[in-house]
């Protein structure tokens, strides 16, 4: 028909339904129905039966709207089109939404998944079922709608799209649902301050809320935002203002599902370690790619900082997996022991030696070996463990035969190793056979909000361990902690965490709770508040100091030079030096 050939038109780029087309499309509807009075068939208020209706409108949008995901001038000729079917037709608001229900809710079999997109696009005041809701593209951020005016929603949904987001659901104020699974931010309209209740709702859901008005009222725009609406509009909107007011709030959602994602995959991919800041994001990804790697890992980082931990997440991430994972102390274990901790023994080999025992080597075969403190080990036995790694063969003490090692080492130490060397206190030559690929872990204080985090998994921890109450920390309590230096780092906070679960009552760690070097960390914030521009020279400080002492003691330099401890003649010449200068 000559419709369809214009439908053909408009897709390879036409922008508008004529007057002619649309009165085509109509006059083929008319005919249809007309045709189906002739054989008797039921008729309802409109003059056809409804089912006939809803089967023909599928065959309108099977032929004239496979635009539908086009650009919004198409999408609006689409509207314009179904509105004049709908007119022409004499159909009920009532009737209509009941048979555009019908495609709503349709089996797949019957109306194809495009088809049913089409006709929630076009009427978003009908999709108030959260199985609606869950159909929602995923790709997209999902929007609630709350909103009255059927008008108003079409330019919302227009809008909504525009911006790159779907509506999933929409009802009005007074049936706002607390909460629609999958989306992330609402619409709502506020007429009156009777509105506000959605409002409250919604954000106590945790979701993003733009306001919308047609009041104008300053008091009820303020109200609104007050209540947690991240914006207020005030009606009439086109569709492209609204769309550029909420692109940024997409984005703003794009961004916290990124970081929440690579937090949870990091929680998920580093099971061991707590913690998604900037350093630890970037730690996680350096051991991602070393893991793989056959060879051994240097790891340093000041004491408790987690230094164990990388190196089991190293091995569970390697192709040593399912293999030993074997962790040694070296500052822990008495020097003459070492050796024998290290590769093992035989039965005689000294006293106390009544049996064949296996080392940390042979115990570690085809895993990793973990040295930990590797710098407190011996030179002699420095010696030995780089002949392991040259030759990948080992002795057991008082063995005459080597046997072989298949082991990958991980070592790490709280110490500068390259001063240690210098020092003459680590060997140079197995120095560079371990520092092959070097892990620097980040101390507590440069992990930023990964405090609260710890501090807050370790509260949870220990309260349900020693059977206390303690659900959270109070903001000044936290405020305390985020202030402190750590130089125990991790195992530091641990303690504490501890200790104020153990010793204090209620449900609040409080500021009291905290031992005293932690309550003294605020003055470190108060410090780095400090602004740049309130540093000054040091001899501006010194002036200062200078020209107060000598005030102090009525112009007496002597006097002024005992108090300051320093030669009156220093006075005198610094004196000269400013005049010099002119300040």
């Amino acid at each position: 028909m000559q419709h369809r050939h214009a439908c053909e038109r408009r897709e390879t780029g036409g922008d508008r339904w004529t007057e002619a087309e649309r009165e085509a499309v109509a006059r083929d509807h008319r005919d249809a129905a007309r045709r189906h009075r002739h054989r008797g068939g039921d008729e309802d208020r409109g003059g056809f039966r409804h089912k006939t209706f809803v089967r023909r409108l599928r065959k309108c949008f099977e032929d004239h709207g496979r635009f539908a995901g086009a650009d919004l001038t198409r999408k609006q000729a689409l509207r314009d089109f179904f509105e004049e079917i709908l007119l022409r037709r004499r159909l009920s608001d009532h009737h209509s939404f009941t048979l555009l229900g019908d495609l709503r809710d349709a089996p797949a079999k019957r109306f194809p998944g495009e088809l049913t997109r089409r006709a929630r696009a076009l009427t978003p005041h009908l999709l108030t079922t959260d199985a609606a809701a869950g159909r929602a593209s995923s790709a997209r951020p999902c929007v609630v709608l709350v909103e009255a005016d059927p008008a108003s929603s079409r330019v919302a949904t227009s809008a909504v799209a525009t911006a790159g987001g779907e509506v999933a659901a929409a009802f009005s104020s007074q049936k706002a649902a607390a909460s629609v699974p999958g989306t992330v931010l609402a619409i709502v309209d506020v007429p009156d301050r009777g509105a506000l209740d959605a409002v409250d709702r919604l954000v106590a859901a945790g979701l993003m809320v733009v306001a919308t008005s047609g009041a104008g009222s300053v008091a009820l725009a303020v109200e609104a935002m007050r209540r947690g609406a991240v914006d207020f509009v005030l009606k009439p909107y086109t569709p492209e203002a609204l769309a550029r007011r909420l692109a940024p709030r997409f984005a703003e959602v794009g961004q916290h599902v990124a970081n929440a994602s690579e937090a949870d995959r990091a929680k998920a991919d580093f099971g061991a370690f707590v913690g998604s800041s900037p350093a630890m994001l970037a730690l996680y990804d350096e051991i991602a790619r070393i893991a793989p790697s056959r060879a051994p890992v240097f790891v340093t980082g000041e004491s408790g900082a987690g230094k164990e931990l990388c190196a089991e997440a190293i091995h569970a991430r390697s192709g040593r997996a399912g293999k030993p994972f074997v962790a040694l102390n070296c500052g822990a274990i008495p020097r003459e022991l070492m050796e024998s901790e290290v590769f093992g023994h035989v039965r005689g080999a000294f006293t106390g030696a009544t049996e064949d025992r296996a080392g940390a080597v042979e115990a570690a075969q085809g895993g990793t070996l973990f040295l930990d403190e590797i710098g407190e080990m011996e030179l002699s036995l420095q010696a030995k463990l780089l002949r392991v790694l040259q030759t990948g063969e080992f002795r057991r003490v008082g063995e005459a035969h080597a046997r072989t090692a298949d082991i990958r080492i991980v070592c790490a130490t709280h110490r500068d190793p390259q001063v240690e060397v210098a020092a003459g206190r680590f060997r140079q030559d197995l120095f560079y056979r371990l520092h092959v690929l070097p892990i620097r872990l980040p101390p507590l204080r440069e992990r930023g909000a990964d405090v609260e985090t710890l501090a807050n998994e370790f509260l949870k921890r220990f309260a349900s361990e020693e059977g206390r109450a303690f659900r959270r920390f109070s903001p000044a309590a936290m405020e305390r902690m985020r202030a402190h230096d750590w130089p125990g780092n991790v195992r530091e906070l641990q303690n504490v965490v501890r200790r104020a679960v153990v010793l204090g009552e209620g449900e609040e760690i409080t500021p009291e709770m905290l031992p005293a070097e932690v309550a003294a960390g605020t003055q470190r914030l108060l410090l780095e508040r400090i602004d740049e521009a309130e540093v000054e020279p040091f001899w501006m400080t010194e002036r200062r100091v200078i020209e107060r002492a000598v005030a102090v003691f009525g112009g007496n330099t002597a006097r002024a030079a005992a108090a300051l401890e320093i030669s009156p003649s220093t006075i005198y010449r610094k004196r000269e030096r400013w005049a010099e200068l002119g300040t």
